[in-house]
């Protein structure tokens, strides 16, 4: 937790480059004299109040400091000081927050947006049983269409299925929550968005119809450095979801928890405003992003050649179903580590259930 302390001196500071900000723009523009100011608090921007001043941060003391500059040779002009000190101020709660002056185009992650519902899924049936059902964006309409993706697998026989969302995004908090349903028990709640001073947004709760839905095989979330926006929320509900592990490498921290803030005089503030809470506790905010429950390498070693029992290597031409099922599902999953791994950790779970 941030010092209560250092948090203040953060805002003070921040008052003062935003005065700076005001007082480069706007004599020259409205020939107002004296600049209002401004200062952030836990959650938005607000007029500023009396406080004690703290010398350091003070206009006069940053003058002084300028002109001390300017005798060395430094061209230290207010407007050179005031988006820096802003841009340091936002990063204190933000490490990805941003600073954007009005014309600039914002340096951000875009969210990538489907065409139609059907646009942003795929499903692919793998050898040996396993499904790959493969995620692009996660906005209006996507829920559905992935829900009939998982059913046509569950119903197929599936023993496993790869919910693929190393390179999803999307913008429909409401369609993570409707998938993440799938995998909840009746009523239980999914996840909820709370602001900087702990206070509910946003909740959302499984409806508490079954709908008389078949079970869905063991399925393996996989996830990486590109998934974010609804596509994180959605890993994230799953993380703890009954008969689901998340695999692969921990998230872009992006999932839909940030806006863009007027600070007044052309001048914009993007940073978290809010964090997402699952049931368990577990807090995803500006500092603290998604990993998956199952870390996988970046780089997976080859697949060694097979081997039959007189060290000989098989011949591929042997034509029993089993072998062949076997040999095609390491063919298709030979470039793709994340995916073998998934793939041999559901084969090992289907094993072990017809064990018991």
């Amino acid at each position: 937790m941030t010092p209560r302390p250092f948090i203040r001196v953060f805002r003070r500071t921040l008052a003062v480059a935003l005065g700076l900000w005001a007082s480069a723009r706007l004599p020259a523009e409205t020939g107002e004299s004296e600049p209002p100011r401004s200062e952030i608090t836990d959650d938005t921007v607000q007029p500023a109040v009396a406080e004690a001043p703290i010398e350091t941060t003070t206009p006069d003391a940053l003058d002084a400091a300028l002109a001390a500059l300017r005798a060395r040779g430094f061209a230290a002009e207010r407007e050179r000081l005031a988006r820096p000190l802003i841009e340091a101020a936002v990063r204190a709660f933000d490490p990805m927050g941003t600073v954007i002056i009005e014309g600039e185009t914002p340096d951000a992650p875009k969210i990538e947006t489907s065409e139609s519902d059907a646009a942003g899924v795929e499903l692919e049936e793998l050898p040996r049983k396993l499904w790959r059902v493969r995620a692009t964006a996660i906005e209006k309409g996507t829920g559905e269409h992935l829900l009939k993706k998982l059913e046509e697998a569950g119903n197929a026989g599936a023993v496993g299925i790869v919910l693929d969302l190393r390179a999803a995004s999307g913008n429909s908090v409401a369609e993570a929550a409707r998938i993440a349903e799938r995998f909840a028990a009746p009523g239980a709640p999914l996840f909820e968005y709370r602001d900087p001073a702990g206070r509910v947004l946003e909740s959302f709760s499984a409806a508490s119809d079954p709908r008389n839905r078949i079970p869905l095989p063991p399925t393996v979330v996989l996830i990486g450095s590109e998934t974010r926006g609804a596509a994180e929320v959605l890993a994230a509900a799953l993380e703890h979801a009954r008969g689901v592990i998340t695999a692969g490498r921990p998230a872009a921290g992006d999932p839909l928890l940030r806006e863009t803030i007027s600070a007044g005089n052309g001048l914009f503030l993007h940073l978290a405003t809010r964090r997402l809470v699952i049931p368990n506790g577990e807090t995803y905010d500006a500092f603290h992003r998604l990993a998956p429950r199952w870390p996988l390498p970046a780089n997976s070693p080859p697949l060694p050649p097979e081997k039959d029992d007189n060290g000989d290597t098989l011949d591929r031409r042997k034509t029993l179903a089993e072998e062949a099922e076997h040999r095609a599902l390491r063919d298709r999953v030979r470039g793709d580590g994340d995916l073998r791994a998934a793939a041999d950790l559901l084969l090992g779970l289907s094993a072990i259930k017809k064990v018991k």
